[in-house]
């Protein structure tokens, strides 16, 4: 991670987006596992779009289990 906050700086937008990117391939299972990756190595300026991201693979995920459950 300290190479990208050399490369990026603090509060680059291009971090966001690689940040945001995440929560397109991972489910509920391995968000713990991203949330405490950038706990461990934190991207300064990137919080709020980690917690953003996190949250919209928790809504999604909730979503996928309630139409499986309909759908069977």
């Amino acid at each position: 991670m300290e190479k990208l906050v050399r490369k990026f700086g603090v509060g680059n937008p291009l971090a966001n987006r690689i940040v945001a990117s995440v929560g397109s391939v991972i489910d509920d299972k391995q968000e713990r596992d991203v949330r405490n990756f950038f706990k461990r190595n934190p991207l300064p300026g990137t919080e709020r779009v980690i917690e953003q991201t996190l949250e919209r693979v928790r809504i999604r995920s909730k979503f996928l289990r309630r139409i499986k459950v309909e759908f069977k």
